[in-house]
């Protein structure tokens, strides 16, 4: 869908993340590592939608 087609377009975003380092982990807090805290960043995301009005709808 194009930008010009559209009757006053929005993004739409939404997060992703889940932070409870706790829950992450089988061993919770316990024994912090490296390996944990480069785990954490991949559990967070966006995303991120185009919404636009068509023919009034």
């Amino acid at each position: 869908m194009e930008w010009s087609s559209c009757s006053d377009p929005r993004l739409l975003m939404t997060s992703h993340g889940y932070t409870d380092e706790g829950l992450r982990h089988p061993d919770g807090m316990a024994n912090r590592s490296i390996e944990k805290m480069r785990k954490s960043p991949a559990a967070n995301g966006i995303s991120v939608a185009e919404v636009a009005m068509r023919n009034g709808r």
